[in-house]
């Protein structure tokens, strides 16, 4: 049984796993990526958002700061490197 934060997670309360749950912001170019990546963090408790390239994430990042990204490195519009470049300045 997977468990977040001591708790089984298909057992937990369905407002427990939104009020506590961890984000995590996936950023492939590949659908089928993400959707893997999704089921797995699924799973294990985490809040899935998705991006399809650099620029989409750092446009997410800026509405809500994920506290995990999956992070691709060769996507078109923006690579995953220069995605990390934009993040840190806006810090």
């Amino acid at each position: 049984m997977l468990r977040f934060q001591g708790v089984p997670v298909s057992g937990a309360p369905s407002e427990y796993r939104t009020k506590n749950m961890k984000t995590c912001l996936v950023v492939d170019n590949s659908k089928v990526v993400r959707m893997v990546a999704r089921k797995i963090l699924e799973e294990l408790g985490f809040e899935v958002i998705e991006a399809e390239d650099g620029q989409v994430a750092l446009d997410k990042s800026m509405e809500s700061m994920p506290d995990v990204v999956l992070l691709d490195w060769n996507m078109p519009v923006m690579s995953g490197i220069e995605y990390l470049r934009a993040l840190r300045v806006t810090e």
